[in-house]
């Protein structure tokens, strides 16, 4: 659940930066979250395959 509202949230951010003028720290606080969502999502897989291997 927690991937999910990172993305929405984070997307929702840029957008608001980007179309509705808000100000660039919402863009750059969205495109935050966002980036860290795709570095974090494989990491359980890989602790995964550590422990298992």
């Amino acid at each position: 659940m927690l991937p999910g509202l990172c993305e929405i949230g984070g997307v929702y951010l840029i957008w608001l930066g980007l179309k509705e003028g808000k100000p660039l720290w919402n863009g750059l606080v969205g495109a935050l979250i966002f980036v860290t969502l795709i570095i974090a999502l494989p990491i359980p897989k890989c602790i995964c395959k550590l422990i298992l291997c």
